[in-house]
């Protein structure tokens, strides 16, 4: 009989030994914070993997942990690059001649190797160059549809790609299933919930692990706000609450523990708030940075507050002076009759896209981009 999907998953868990799980540039990931559930998860299995006398490391292109997901466990050693290639090992056969010491020396480019025998001569003909085994024998891949979308990860390490097997886990319906083990199910509201179907019975989970999932579902789903928190996730958050939990800790140091420098510039967002036909925007000038202590990077915080205090308006609008220079927006909108392709979209994170704009100022920028939106419709 053929093995599901889960028992290939904890087969290929079981034959490994160093395990690299790795995850898209969050930039582009859905939720809030962005890349939120991708964190939580990789942590998540981490953690499990560490139990089961494995080695495990986190990887995401360009990562840059957001402040308010630094209270997870070990969230601060995800790295952005990876060390994949072989060893290469120097065999030396010492039977007639012994070994006396061994030093090296860095010489410009090259490293010289000095071996001194008891007695005699090394032959050449016994010195042997081989290489050894690659870092990693098994990759977990997660929220990323495509392989490719691993950027330098991948590109610069593409022959631990092709030879190591790779578990991909996903619920994006573009998914191309990459993987040898493809644990893809469009009907979860999020990775996490993904993992704890896998992993929900092993003897190893622990309340830190169930704590980190349900952070990673609670970034998915915005606080169980979104369309994908079905019955099934409900039940799911019910059993990880009920084995210890503690959602409204991780609640409150999501969405409720903001830095002064963030306050600051939400109250400068909110005094130039306008609202029309179910828009919201504002505009922030370069000083408004400067003079609240805040960086561009706090901005989705900012369009999430405008978001979960105004559930009448779908749309939100934020324009901004960018450091350097040029005049940019970042929006979100749940209007599907709006085109925001036409709008000068640089990228998407999630349902928030980031607009690259051509006006030369923010009141010229204000009145074209609304009017371009309302175009669009």
């Amino acid at each position: 009989m053929s093995l599901t999907l889960k028992q290939q998953f904890v087969e290929a868990i079981k034959k490994s030994n160093n395990i690299l799980i790795a995850f898209k540039d969050i930039k582009y990931g859905n939720g809030y914070p962005a890349g939120g559930d991708a964190i939580a998860s990789a942590l998540a299995l981490q953690k499990i993997i560490i139990k089961n006398n494995k080695t495990a490391d986190i990887a995401s292109p360009n990562f840059s942990l957001p402040k308010n997901l630094a209270f997870l466990p070990s969230a601060n050693k995800i790295t952005n690059t990876i060390t994949s290639s072989k060893e290469a090992i120097i065999s030396v056969n010492i039977k007639n001649s012994g070994l006396k010491d061994l030093s090296y020396k860095i010489d410009g480019d090259n490293v010289n190797i000095f071996l001194n025998p008891k007695s005699g001569n090394i032959n050449l003909k016994n010195i042997k160059i081989n290489n050894g085994a690659l870092r990693y024998d098994l990759i977990i891949v997660l929220d990323t549809p495509d392989i490719a979308l691993l950027g330098d990860l991948y590109t610069n390490n593409k022959a631990l790609f092709d030879a190591v097997p790779i578990i991909n886990i996903d619920h994006q319906p573009q998914n191309d299933g990459f993987g040898e083990i493809n644990l893809l199910d469009i009907k979860s509201s999020s990775i996490s919930e993904i993992v704890w179907n896998v992993i929900e019975n092993s003897k190893n989970i622990d309340e830190e692990i169930i704590s980190c999932l349900l952070t990673g579902i609670i970034c998915k789903t915005k606080n169980f706000r979104q369309a994908n928190t079905g019955t099934k996730t409900l039940e799911t958050v019910s059993k990880m609450i009920k084995l210890g939990a503690k959602r409204q800790e991780i609640v409150e140091m999501m969405y409720r523990t903001k830095a002064i420098e963030t306050l600051k510039l939400w109250g400068r967002t909110l005094a130039r708030l306008k609202q029309n036909e179910g828009i919201i925007c504002s505009i922030l000038t370069r000083g408004d940075f400067i003079h609240s202590g805040a960086e561009e990077n706090v901005l989705p915080d900012v369009i999430h507050e405008l978001i979960s205090n105004s559930p009448a308006n779908n749309t939100v609008v934020i324009i901004f002076e960018a450091i350097d220079g040029k005049i940019k927006a970042l929006m979100y909108s749940e209007n599907k009759n709006i085109k925001i392709e036409s709008l000068g979209v640089d990228h998407f994170s999630g349902q928030l896209a980031h607009l690259n704009l051509p006006y030369k100022n923010l009141i010229e920028a204000e009145k074209g981009l609304l009017e371009e939106i309302k175009n669009s419709i």
